[in-house]
């Protein structure tokens, strides 16, 4: 009778099943490691889901093969002898050879997360300590997309507590995944992925950086798009030029700071607070939109008659970018030197600037809504909220006022001039 026969994916051999020895990782005694870790609170999480998945699965936990029959990777560290008049052999485990003849080492390797596990604290000088191991272990936080927490966070987990009796972090946030234009999943066999080292050859590995963390919040999906790339390559660009010529005006003696200038200074000190506040939670889209509504403003206001920053404000300036986009902020720090400020051999080292709460923007922004293109209403909105637009279109669709234009129709399209303007297109 027919049945189905299984073939290997890439040359369509016919798979054969096959019953051989493994090695297992006793599984429970691990387990128990890290749901303690997590109820004494040496281990946090952003998300609840994911507090959710770490518990199910150490909760739920089997005995982990660890072995693998390929080629690549960390040879299982085991001897095996034959012994005369037995049917099985003898077995040595250990970090080195044993010692007399006749040993041969299993040619299996280990599981690759179990060799992604040891790289906390591996990286850092373990097993022999120092200064780096002391300084950089346990880290402060470990991101990776949500769909490896288990394979690769938890199986940290295992193997910090286990071998150095120290969590290897102290905060779990897993982002969401990025699809392809069509919202799919990206794959290899599918051949929908990105290659980023095209997207870094065509426009640098800054702007790969500052869209991947502008896409969106970061536990949510989010299809790629290259048009936005494109934009944050321009973003990128304008900075830069803008930068680079206002360091270049402080070197010309006739030029002199321009008089009207508080709009440029309140806003660079409005984000300054931004970034300080958005940083530490991780909402690297929201600060990137702060940067882009500086760099608007600087814009607009630029003249080559007169310097609009003084040099403790272009140093200040180039800080912010520095987490961001670090290359670009690298290479305008070294620009800056000419400033006879910068005292540091790299941006990275600096200390993160301050605000002015006497030179912050005004609480509140007015926001004008328009329907259709003609203004219905005026919205008091709070100025550091301005980036989320989510936020501002539900409180103005439960607006008394905007009913007579809203209610009933369909709102085809939003429009949102951040700090400007919203704009319904209803039918």
């Amino acid at each position: 009778h027919s049945h189905n026969v299984g073939h290997a994916e890439r040359d369509d051999t016919i798979l054969e099943p096959y019953l051989t020895w493994q090695w297992y990782l006793k599984g429970e005694p691990l387990a128990k490691k890290c749901l303690d870790a997590a109820d004494k609170g040496d281990l946090s999480f952003v998300n609840d889901r994911d507090e959710r998945v770490y518990r199910h699965w150490l909760e739920n936990i089997q005995d982990w093969c660890i072995s693998r029959q390929l080629w690549w990777g960390h040879r299982i560290p085991a001897w095996f002898k034959d012994v005369p008049g037995k049917s099985e052999p003898e077995i040595f485990v250990g970090d080195k050879a044993p010692q007399g003849e006749g040993w041969v080492q299993d040619e299996d390797i280990l599981d690759t997360w179990f060799s992604s596990a040891l790289w906390p604290f591996v990286t850092q000088g373990w097993p022999h300590g120092g200064e780096r191991l002391q300084a950089f272990y346990p880290g402060h936080v470990v991101m990776s997309g949500r769909d490896i927490l288990f394979f690769w966070l938890v199986r940290m987990m295992m193997m910090g507590l286990e071998l150095t009796g120290k969590v290897p972090f102290k905060t779990i946030y897993t982002h969401g995944l990025i699809l392809d234009e069509h919202g799919q999943k990206m794959s290899k066999s599918k051949g929908n992925v990105i290659n980023p080292d095209e997207i870094i050859k065509e426009y640098g590995a800054d702007t790969l950086r500052v869209y991947e963390m502008f896409m969106g919040p970061l536990e949510a999906d989010k299809p790629w798009n290259p048009r936005a790339v494109a934009g944050v390559a321009r973003f990128l660009r304008k900075t830069y030029r803008l930068l680079t010529l206002e360091i270049a005006k402080h070197q010309e003696a006739k030029l002199k700071m321009a008089e009207n200038r508080q709009e440029l200074v309140q806003k660079l000190h409005w984000t300054i607070q931004k970034l300080s506040s958005d940083l530490p939670e991780l909402k690297y889209n929201t600060a990137i939109a702060a940067l882009m509504e500086l760099s608007n403003v600087f814009e607009k206001m630029t003249t080559e008659k007169a310097y609009l920053f003084d040099k403790t404000e272009i140093l200040d300036y180039i800080k912010l970018l520095a987490p961001l986009a670090p290359f670009m902020a690298e290479e305008l720090y070294e620009q800056s030197q000419t400033l006879g400020l910068s005292k540091q051999t790299s941006v990275h080292l600096e200390s993160w600037p301050k605000f002015d709460p006497n030179l912050l923007l005004e609480a509140n922004t007015n926001l004008v809504i328009q329907v259709n293109g003609k203004v219905r209403e005026q919205l008091s909105w709070p100025t550091e909220a301005l980036a989320d637009k989510e936020a501002i279109l539900d409180h103005v669709k439960g607006l008394s006022s905007m009913q007579k234009w809203l209610l009933g129709k369909t709102i085809q399209k939003e429009i949102y001039v951040v700090g400007k303007v919203l704009n319904l297109v209803v039918v």
